[in-house]
């Protein structure tokens, strides 16, 4: 078993263009068996591709009211996990997305 890794992005801006800018969405799992690659399973990476995206952990930092401000990976970022999509991305307008792919060659 190899792995891959993989960076997709989407382009266009939100209403740049009346069709282009909509959501694409990716097999990566048929794109990658076209191209001769059996895919064994994948994991999303954060975009610097240095850990899983679910593990994923923002700094929380303080405003000037010392309000404290964090983000976590909300439901919306969840629902789209390569991993748990069968190797389906969808990206929106301006969206990179990365991940590690385990393969074998046909």
């Amino acid at each position: 078993t190899d792995e891959i890794l993989i960076r997709l992005e989407h382009v266009f801006g939100i209403d740049e263009d009346a069709v282009l800018s909509k959501s694409a969405t990716v097999n990566v799992t048929a794109l990658l068996n076209e191209i001769g690659f059996e895919t064994q399973g994948a994991t999303e990476l954060t975009l610097t591709a240095n850990q899983a995206k679910k593990s994923q952990h923002y700094l929380p930092w303080s405003t000037a009211d010392q309000k404290e401000l964090s983000k976590e990976l909300n439901e919306k970022e969840a629902a789209k996990m390569l991993e748990d999509n069968e190797g389906v991305i969808t990206l929106d307008p301006m969206e990179i997305r990365t991940a590690l792919v385990k393969v074998t060659v046909y």
